[in-house]
């Protein structure tokens, strides 16, 4: 079979795994030999369409998307004005932006009704009593043609890097009990709520805050507010192709998120129990779910600064307890490894 691989997001390993199973592989990159400016200014609808016209030109059998289709719409206007493709489509997508939006789910079900889409996988909604989002029963789309992975990792669930080579590299003190707040430094996910209950959370307990310096939105001074909130704060700016570095470094991660995200969901839990460390997140369903059932942390009331500070301090007064208790592996034991979508996409021929 020929297979076409989306090469917004390269990964080598499983076009590898593909070629492996006997198949024969070609990648269209539709980013190389054009410079920074150029990407700047460029569309997803231009991506998609040469994409597909490359994809006919080549006469494949199967296109596999890897780019968690972050523009259902565009690939959708593509199908609907080209009646005469026939390549089937595979492609990979997040649930996590889907129940934000009717029309976004809308979109899905069109699309899952197109006949060229032979399988959706989806990740991140892999909890069996939490698997779809509400707008996608709303709009009675077709879950035939969805199949959920849970949370995709890239690597062994074993991480090579310690606690104490962790600590050491980012000159974080050995004995100290440290949380960390990671992610988008924006509104929704409440990083202001955070820097707030900052000032309550008790002063032997470590901070450890980090931004990705590909993110934009970002403001400076909530910053300079964290470290006035908690003087026993350190900040850092870096990116890492692999956040187990970050995550292995603490003892406990938060997730702050505002009501706005209720209907959404997060990795951040499935990276805490790879590393075998408690959350603290809002009573949502989606967490309180992975909490309750694998007893992974504590939850507390979403937007209450006092009641994040206070759960804060109670993970610090109980830790050894909630360890104890914790079942992290059974809480990410239905994941997958990226290196199993090859074989996964075969199968849904």
């Amino acid at each position: 079979m020929k297979i076409l691989f989306s090469s917004f997001s390269p990964e080598e390993v499983q076009i590898n795994k593909f070629k492996s199973l006997g198949h024969e592989v070609i990648r269209y990159n539709w980013f190389s030999n054009k410079n920074e400016e150029f990407r700047l200014k460029t569309r997803h609808f231009q991506m998609y369409e040469d994409f597909l016209n490359f994809a006919q030109k080549e006469k494949v059998n199967l296109i596999y998307f890897c780019d968690y289709l972050n523009v259902p719409e565009f690939l959708l206007g593509e199908l609907k004005v080209r009646p005469e493709f026939t390549p089937k489509i595979i492609f990979l997508m997040q649930m996590r932006e889907v129940n934000r939006s009717l029309m976004r789910a809308q979109t899905i079900k069109e699309l899952l009704d197109m006949p060229q889409i032979v399988k959706v996988m989806t990740f991140s909604m892999g909890l069996s009593n939490y698997p779809f989002p509400d707008t996608l029963i709303k709009v009675s789309a077709n879950f035939s043609k969805i199949k959920n992975l849970g949370e995709l990792f890239s690597e062994d669930p074993n991480f090579s890097i310690i606690k104490k080579e962790s600590r050491e590299l980012f000159s974080i003190p050995k004995d100290a009990f440290v949380i960390l707040w990671c992610g988008r430094w924006i509104y929704s996910k409440g990083i202001d709520i955070f820097v707030d209950a900052a000032k309550y959370i008790d002063k032997d307990i470590f901070i450890f805050a980090h931004k990705n310096p590909a993110e934009s939105d970002f403001d400076n001074s909530l910053v300079e507010k964290l470290i006035k909130n908690h003087p026993n704060t350190k900040f850092i700016i870096k990116h890492f192709d692999n956040m187990k570095y970050v995550y292995s470094a603490v003892d406990a991660v938060i997730c702050s998120h505002r009501k706005i995200c209720e209907y959404s969901e997060s990795g951040i839990p499935s990276m805490a129990a790879l590393v075998k460390i408690p959350i603290v997140a809002p009573n949502f369903n989606y967490f309180k779910e992975i909490i309750y059932r694998y007893k992974v942390g504590i939850t507390f009331e979403a937007e209450n600064v006092m009641a994040l500070a206070s759960t804060i301090n109670l993970v610090k007064k109980n830790y050894n307890s909630i360890i104890k208790d914790a079942q992290f592996e059974k809480s990410i034991e239905g994941y997958i490894n990226f290196e199993d979508i090859p074989k996964l996409v075969m199968e849904s021929l």
